[in-house]
């Protein structure tokens, strides 16, 4: 397994989570930690949405996407303003992601087999290249040449855009 690529992984996430974390303290401040377990979610459910929605738009798919995505994040921390934040209230939904993540990647690291009784991975695999090949969305079906995919494929929009902005 390449443990450098899962420490950028990591990295951006919890980069993403951080801008984010301004604009959470801002819609959440009644919370105990002012929502800081919810920057990495709230992140990227924004991240997908937005790529989703700009990759209609032919030449919108990829490093477009991004750039509105994270400039809408980082608009939203601005805009809500010098939010109190307690950064060691918001270490501890950090920790426990950081955690989290680990334990997953052991999990896989453990057993990175692609195999037929392991699930859906070659879907996986095949929609996530098709993705990163894709302008507009929806991407082509690497199995029914010439058509689009006709499959739930939003997490997979997700993982093609982090893809792009880890370069990995």
């Amino acid at each position: 397994m390449e443990y450098g690529y899962v420490a950028v992984w990591l990295v951006a996430y919890l980069a993403l989570g951080a801008a984010a974390l301004p604009a959470v303290a801002h819609l959440l401040r009644d919370f105990h930690d002012r929502g800081a377990a919810f920057a990495v979610p709230l992140a990227l459910a924004t991240l997908g949405l937005v790529g989703y929605l700009v990759g209609q738009v032919p030449g919108g798919f990829g490093y477009p996407a991004l750039v509105v995505g994270l400039a809408l994040l980082v608009g939203g921390s601005y805009r809500a303003g010098d939010a109190d934040i307690d950064l060691r209230r918001a270490a501890a939904p950090a920790t426990v992601f950081t955690l989290a993540f680990l334990f997953i990647v052991g999990i896989r690291a453990l057993d990175p087999a692609v195999t037929p009784l392991g699930g859906e991975k070659f879907l996986d695999f095949g929609l996530l290249k098709s993705l990163l090949r894709a302008d507009p969305l929806p991407p082509e079906d690497m199995w029914f040449a010439g058509e689009s995919v006709r499959y739930y494929y939003g997490g997979h929009v997700l993982a093609a855009l982090l893809a792009r902005l880890t370069a990995t």
